[in-house]
């Protein structure tokens, strides 16, 4: 039997890719990703792979990147890393 495409399989892909905006942008702290980001990543490229549906598709590295810069995981570090130093001083 032959299996099909496994999500799970792209995780190093998709972190990878978050990794990479996290150092572009110098964000502080650790890298975390949060949900709602990395739902919203994984959203695009499913989208994306839908239209482009073929036997033996999976999505590369290039849509990953895409999924993660476009999802609003900057902002949402931007904003959470502004608040937590508003609420420090």
């Amino acid at each position: 039997m032959q299996s099909g495409y496994r999500l799970a399989n792209d995780a190093p892909l998709l972190w990878d890719a978050f990794e990479r905006l996290h150092n572009k942008h110098g964000l502080p702290g650790q890298l975390e990703i949060p949900m709602e980001s990395f739902a919203r990543a994984v959203e695009i490229v499913l989208k994306d792979g839908a239209l482009r549906d073929a036997p033996g598709y999976q999505p590369d590295a290039a849509a990953w990147n895409n999924a993660a810069h476009i999802c609003g995981y900057i902002q949402s570090r931007k904003a959470t890393s502004i608040d937590q130093f508003r609420d420090a001083a």
